[in-house]
Order: structure tokens, then sequence, then C-alpha cells
């Protein structure tokens, strides 16, 4: 996972999420841990080389750990090399599989077992590897630009955008998205779409970097923004709610557009943010003099 720079807890409705992000940029180390009351918790850390990804579910445990380096295959679905090691593990109530990937002199050696039994290679086997790594990648979002690149390279953008429906979790989801706009431009019809799928992600936190992304990184027009302020009405807090209306009041905004961007405006209810989210509009040439009465 890339360098994350900001702290926040974020409540997604009635179910509060606590987001811890640590970040040592020398030494590259990163520790996210969300906790939820809905049966459903993710840990994240990354220390050096080393990292580990936990997700549980209700009736499910994804586990995965990595020492050294790993490099995905051209088509961004397997794991092409290790510098050293990698394992993935699925735990159900009724068995647990494991893959474990190790360098060796001939490239990657792969073993997969079932309730701690190595299982035969074959096709049986190689499916069943896919199928973990593909659950690792899509949950966690590691890899995520190297994924998105190799989805472009294949498949063009539109593999990226329908790929976005298959990510577990808002983290996983505005990983991919901000990468998708980082590294593509995008038609108007590919940024509205984006805009309406990224109405699904219930994080505050990641909903705006996801907006924040796309502001940045690609051309907009007039019928372009109002998608992303509506994207952007599913933002609740006004921590979050005021760094989205500074970065569309750095936009050229029409008539129509601002009248949105102030309805944003208009939810904030902290008088700090109202007060920093109103210079940033005022400070936009089209601005009506109405309007900012």
């Amino acid at each position: 996972m890339k360098s994350l720079k900001s702290l926040g807890a974020v409540t997604i409705g009635a179910i509060l999420v606590s987001a811890t992000y640590a970040l040592a940029v020398k030494d590259q180390n990163i520790r996210i841990n969300i906790d939820s009351d809905d049966e459903r918790s993710i840990r994240h850390t990354v220390n050096g080389d080393r990292g580990e990804f936990i997700l549980r579910e209700e009736n499910e445990t994804l586990e995965a750990s990595w020492r050294g380096d790993f490099e995905l295959t051209d088509d961004g679905n397997g794991i092409k090399s290790v510098d050293r090691k990698l394992e993935i593990e699925i735990a159900t109530d009724d068995e647990t599989q494991r893959a474990v990937f190790e360098d060796d002199r001939d490239g990657v050696d792969i073993r997969y077992f079932v309730d701690d039994e190595k299982q035969d290679d074959g096709d049986e086997t190689d499916s069943a590897v896919a199928a973990l790594v593909l659950k690792f990648l899509r949950s966690s979002g590691v890899q995520s630009d190297e994924r998105v690149e190799a989805l472009i390279e294949t498949g063009g953008t539109a593999a990226v955008i329908a790929e976005l429906d298959f990510l577990e979790g808002d983290h996983a989801f505005r990983r991919y998205a901000t990468a998708l706009s980082e590294q593509a431009e995008l038609s108007k019809d590919e940024i509205i779409t984006v805009a309406e799928k990224l109405k699904t992600i219930e994080s505050d936190h990641d909903l705006r970097l996801a907006l924040k992304s796309i502001l940045e990184n690609q051309t907009l027009t007039a019928e372009i923004l109002p998608a992303l302020i509506s994207a952007a009405e599913g933002v609740e807090s006004d921590h979050d709610l005021r760094l989205l209306v500074e970065a569309f009041a750095e936009r050229p905004l029409d008539a129509d557009a601002m009248e949105l961007a102030l309805g944003l405006y208009s939810r904030i209810e902290s008088d700090h943010d109202l007060r920093v989210a109103a210079e940033a509009l005022l400070e936009n040439n089209d601005l009506s003099a109405a309007q900012a009465a």
C-alpha cells in the first residue's frame, strides 16, 4: 500500500468506524485499523518490507502476510514474482485454504493447502490459488497502482471501471478510483459513471479523497461537475465537507454547479469549517453577487 497522509475517524450511518492512520515516510511504515460493530473489521500494517492484512467478517477471515516486495502478473490477477515470501489464507467455518508463494531460482514456488493438507498441482489447484489472490487484491487495495496499470494495458479504462464493482470495502474502492484518475484521461461518460459508483462509498474520508483525485487529475466540464457534486452529497462530516467545498471552489463552476457546491456548503455546521469553506468560495470568480450574499 502506498502512503496515507491523513488521520481520521469515520462515522457511517449508525455504525461507528474508527480508523487510525500512522505513517513514517522514511521507512514506509503504515498502520490502518478499521473496526466496526457490524461484524466486519480490517487491519493493515506495513513495517519496512513486511506487511500484513487481515479482514474478519461474520463467517470468514482473510489473512495475508508478506516479506519483501511482490510483483503481479501482466494481467494483474496473479503473482509473478516475490522477493521472499507471501502467504494468503481464507478460513471459514467449514475449511481453511492457504496459498504460499516463495522465491526460488526458477521463479515462484507455489504451494496450496486445504486444512493444512498440501494439494497436488493441477487445474483445480491453480483455480483455487487464483481465487485466493484475487480475493486478497480486491479486499485490501494492495498493489492497486500496479493492478490498475495492468488492467488498463489489457482492457483499457473500461476494465478498471468494471473492476470497481468487484472491490470489497471503501478503502480498496478509493485506492482503485484514485489510481485510475491518476493514470488515465477519462471521457465525460466514464467520469460520470465512476462518480455514480462512488456513491456506494460510505466512508467520508475515502469518498472525499476519491473525488479530490478526479478533480485534480481529470478535465472537467459543466456536464461532469454536477455528477461529482451529487456523489459528494454522501459526505456527512463537516471536516470532509469543507475540504470538498474547497476542492470544488478551485475549479471553474458554472451557475448550476456553483449552486450545487453551495448546497454542500450549507450542510456544514462547524463554525470553523463553515468560515474556511466560505473563504474558498468567495475567492472563486464564478460566484455571483447574489450567491456571495
